[in-house]
């Protein structure tokens, strides 16, 4: 990708706000939206996309996260929750941590690298239990090799957090957030933009899931 618009950088952050989203109903509800959660880990494993959307397979993959922008930002939902902001924030700025540390941010890659090639194989040989198993218990380790220690950590809370393959997941999520905050400012996305430009961002996602219910052609 070349040239970004506002449109690039609404996505990339309704991608942090989701991959945010799944840390939190993970943590308390051992559960989470299936394609959401398919979208957000896909995209860790995505680099060499020819837009924003095709990292997450399309704008409806970022559904739930543009819903959140949208609401989150705006204030619509009529509630504060401060436990999402906290992680959202968090996630960004572990995202400027590593940023500034280039032997982490090296050996994220690697690791990256070498689950992306375990899944391909698990993908060649359609042993898609195997590939989803393994594929996230390797990017989750990654994410406990890098970037959680880089401090401050971000710590989780939730009664399912003691669940191994709960906790993968999680790992895996913040893994996909930190992608997100990645991609975030490689498009232009900065922290300033959520205090004085954030109704640009609200109108925008706005648009985009008006679009997608009309069936637009937003994919």
């Amino acid at each position: 990708m070349s040239s970004y618009t506002e449109r690039d950088r609404i996505l990339a952050l309704a991608a942090v706000f989701q991959a945010a989203y799944l840390v939190q109903t993970l943590a308390h509800e051992g559960t989470a939206e299936t394609e959401a959660f398919h979208n957000s880990v896909g995209s860790i494993l995505i680099f060499d996309a020819d837009s924003t959307e095709d990292i997450f397979h399309g704008v409806d993959g970022l559904a739930t996260g543009l819903q959140l922008v949208r609401d989150k930002l705006s204030g619509s939902d009529g509630a504060s929750d401060m436990e999402l902001t906290r992680y959202i924030l968090s996630i960004l700025q572990l995202e400027g941590r590593l940023a500034r540390n280039e032997p982490i941010l090296h050996k994220l890659q690697k690791g990256i690298d070498d689950v992306t090639r375990q899944a391909e194989y698990f993908a060649e040989t359609h042993e898609s239990d195997s590939y989803h198993s393994s594929v996230i218990a390797g990017l989750a380790h990654v994410y406990a090799d890098t970037l959680s220690n880089l401090p401050p950590r971000i710590m989780v809370s939730g009664k399912f957090i003691t669940d191994n393959e709960i906790a993968n997941k999680i790992r895996t999520a913040l893994l996909a957030g930190v992608r997100g905050a990645v991609l975030w400012r490689q498009v232009g996305g900065r922290r300033r933009q959520l205090i004085f430009g954030r109704k640009r961002y609200v109108e925008g996602a706005r648009q985009m899931l008006k679009d997608m219910q009309a069936g637009g052609g937003v994919h």
